[in-house]
């Protein structure tokens, strides 16, 4: 993953998910980027974890918005 990806994803994300908490009470939400989905800890703001945007969700998110 590219840091790149990554900042795209929070500063222009093709959709936010609501935040969800955990049984735990641990709360995140997910950031959807073109080639990056990122989840986030909107308390502390540290990132949780990324992974790849897979290309069929990237172009029905782009589609979805045009």
């Amino acid at each position: 993953m590219r840091s790149k990806d990554i900042l795209d994803a929070l500063k222009k994300p093709l959709k936010v998910k609501p935040v969800k908490v955990d049984k735990n009470g641990q709360s995140s939400q997910r950031y959807i980027g073109q080639k990056a989905t990122t989840v986030i800890n909107p308390e502390s703001l540290k990132i949780i974890s990324t992974n790849p945007t897979s290309t069929k969700t990237a172009l029905r998110l782009v589609r979805k918005y045009e």
